[in-house]
């Protein structure tokens, strides 16, 4: 459900045609290149609360709450035509998503630990293909016909104002409100939360297990602050910054190179990007194997090589249409990977908090993501030429060599006891001391 996410991206001719003629030319489709980068930027604002109440509530309140603003998403959409509200929508749907996205994972991580790859690659599959499934039902109801937008006149570049397609987008916000509260009462039945513990679940001491939750829910969040501040995760946090910038700068990159398949027939255009969600979705599971094989180090070497590739290949190769599907195949592997192994190498590295501490990461990840609209808007790319193009290419290109370089310095693990206070350092002896003894007493008898 949340997999909608990328389905906005494959309607945005739609919408954009939709809110241009109901705004009498005032937005532009260029307006829309804020929207999903907002969400983003919500999305991994909204990293650290779920880490919170992933710890307070639970994993299946927490995503259930992700999914109830979802539907409070579809319905804002559903409802205006106003370009600043329907902004305000993205980062109700961006903050779902970072409430109800993360804890899934971490849940599932907990019950097969050995396995942490295969099940990222898994739910990150099923995250991917969301938009592979959802734009069937988007073209079926939007654009049927596979119409086209105009290529010359008033409405150049958009489907015609009498046109159905430009107006029958709001069917699609009405049948995804109606899907995103079935999902939403599935989770409700079916979802549950993992114990650590199999005898306290079976215990009926309800006061033992209250106190084991509530033991489990305490978060030392002075410990956390100082370790997210620490040098070393900032390596970590670095380094993931650095692809991001690249993720979001190459999607200008390819901005040009777009021009040669625009005049492509529409059914090409929509194959090419249910492939790319296809891809998109496949490979994580295809990634989540290769971690677990490897480890995760050496598949962060690899996927950095990769989009260092696919970065310049845009640039030099992009122009030719088979090339520029190949390219797109490269890309879609790269990305994939990336998405795979942001939460393997944070949980590795950043241990019990890593969730917590994913969240603080948040602000440089989603402000990273504001990147590739200030170049398209703000710097009017499109009509600086060529020049600009390649500056372009350097700097994501050069940001992932550097994200490249920092992964060879990043520890198997963060110590946690060197930043703790040294009450807490004499509170963690003595509780080893009893332990100890525990266990001797244990042995005795």
């Amino acid at each position: 459900m949340l997999g909608n996410l990328y389905t906005f991206s494959n309607i945005t001719t739609y919408y954009a045609s939709y809110l241009h003629h109901k705004s009498n030319g005032k937005i532009v489709t260029d307006d829309l290149f804020f929207y999903v980068p907002t969400l983003v930027f919500i999305e991994y604002l909204a990293i650290l609360p779920s880490g919170y109440l992933e710890k307070l509530i639970g994993a299946r309140f927490t995503t259930l709450l992700g999914l109830i603003l979802t539907i409070i998403h579809y319905i804002i959409l559903y409802i205006t035509t106003n370009y600043w509200i329907g902004l305000l929508a993205m980062g109700i749907f961006g903050f779902g998503i970072g409430i109800g996205y993360f804890p899934l994972i971490n849940n599932a991580w907990k019950y097969f630990p050995e396995k942490k790859g295969f099940l990222s690659g898994l739910i990150l599959c099923s995250f991917g293909m969301g938009s592979f499934f959802w734009i069937f039902i988007a073209e079926k109801i939007i654009n049927p016909n596979n119409l086209a937008v105009e290529d010359k006149g008033p409405d150049k570049g958009y489907f015609a104002q009498n046109s159905p397609v430009s107006s029958d987008i709001v069917y699609f916000w009405k049948y995804m409100i109606f899907i995103a509260i079935v999902f939403t009462i599935i989770i409700t039945l079916l979802g549950f939360d993992y114990y650590e513990d199999e005898k306290i679940k079976e215990n009926n001491d309800l006061m033992t297990q209250k106190n084991n939750t509530n033991e489990n829910s305490k978060v030392d969040t002075k410990l956390v602050i100082k370790i997210f501040f620490s040098f070393e995760y900032n390596k970590l946090i670095l380094m993931q910054v650095l692809s991001f910038i690249y993720i979001y700068l190459v999607s200008v990159t390819m901005r040009p190179f777009g021009e040669v398949i625009k005049h492509l027939e529409i059914k090409y255009l929509k194959t090419l990007s249910l492939i790319n969600s296809l891809l998109n979705g496949i490979l994580r599971i295809f990634w989540g194997f290769i971690i677990d094989l490897i480890g995760w180090k050496l598949s962060l070497y690899i996927n950095r090589i990769i989009l260092i590739f696919a970065s310049g290949a845009y640039y030099f190769f992009g122009s030719n249409i088979v090339l520029f599907y190949i390219i797109n195949i490269i890309t879609a592997i790269g990305n994939s990977g990336a998405s795979v192994i942001l939460p393997i190498v944070n949980k590795q590295v950043a241990g019990e908090y890593f969730l917590i501490l994913l969240g603080y990461a948040g602000l440089y990840y989603g402000a990273s993501s504001m990147i590739g609209p200030f170049f398209v808007k703000v710097l009017n790319i499109a009509e600086r030429g060529e020049y600009v193009y390649l500056i372009t290419y350097l700097i994501s290109c050069g940001c992932s060599i550097i994200s490249l370089i920092l992964c060879f310095f990043i520890g198997d693990s963060i110590d946690y006891d060197k930043y703790k206070t040294i009450d807490k350092k004499i509170e963690l002896m003595n509780e080893n001391k009893n332990e100890i003894t525990d266990n001797n007493e244990t042995d005795t008898q």
